[in-house]
C-alpha cells in the first residue's frame, strides 16, 4: 500500500490550476509531478528512499539545476496539498532530504 493518496489523480491538476505558474509551463510541471507520483505509488511512504529513487530516475534526463527547480515544484505541491501554503521561494522537506543525504 502506498502512502500517496490521489486515486483519481486530480490533486496535481488542482494544484497547477491554483498555482502561479505560467500556463505554458504547466504541462512540463505536470509531467514532473506525475513522475514523482508514479514513484511514490510504488513505495509505502514518501520518505528519503522514495525521493532517492525518484531522483535516480530523473537524474539521467535532466541537468542538476533543472532537477533542483523541479524539486521545489514537487515540494510546493506537497505543501499545498497538506494545507501549509506553498509557492515559497525556499524548498522545504524534500530539498532538505536531498541536501542531507550522503
Amino acid at each position: 500500500m502506498s502512502a500517496w493518496h490521489d486515486p483519481d489523480r486530480t490533486i496535481i491538476d488542482a494544484f497547477l490550476e491554483k498555482s502561479q505558474f505560467r500556463p505554458g509551463s504547466r504541462p512540463t510541471y505536470r509531467w514532473f509531478l506525475r513522475s514523482f507520483e508514479d514513484v511514490a505509488l510504488r513505495h509505502p511512504a514518501v520518505d528519503r528512499q522514495m525521493i532517492e529513487d525518484w531522483l535516480g530516475e530523473m537524474a539521467p534526463r535532466w541537468k542538476l539545476s533543472t532537477l533542483l527547480n523541479q524539486v521545489c515544484i514537487v515540494d510546493s505541491r506537497r505543501s499545498w496539498s497538506l494545507g501549509v501554503g506553498g509557492w515559497s521561494s525556499e524548498c522545504g522537506n524534500i530539498s532538505s532530504t536531498i541536501m542531507n543525504s550522503g
